[in-house]
């Protein structure tokens, strides 16, 4: 009789809530937080590949500078490496577009 009590007891104070917005949450496709992890991952990756690319071959530095900043901003969603991520992408970026000329 207490486990159904406490079943019952944690269904209506956070079960029922909970079960509500992860629903919401996991409904969507790969749901809303997995899409943002994806973007802020493929953006990380990208903005590695410039950073590479960059040193590799300098005289597209200002092209792949612009791709560093752009995808830089844009890992902002997923946090951005706690922001220190997008700050050093953004420097990094604007670095490549001054040292190119």
């Amino acid at each position: 009789m207490y486990v159904n009590n406490q079943m019952m007891y944690n269904n209506m104070m956070m079960g029922g809530m909970m079960n509500e917005r992860m629903g919401v949450m996991m409904s969507a496709p790969f749901g809303t937080l997995y899409g943002l992890s994806l973007a802020a991952i493929t953006s990380g990756l990208i903005v590695i590949i410039s950073g590479i690319m960059i040193s590799r071959k300098p005289s597209n530095s200002q092209m792949w500078g612009i791709i560093t900043i752009v995808f830089s901003v844009i890992g902002i969603l997923g946090m951005g490496g706690f922001i220190l991520g997008t700050v050093l992408g953004t420097l990094g970026g604007i670095l490549a577009l001054t040292m190119g000329k």
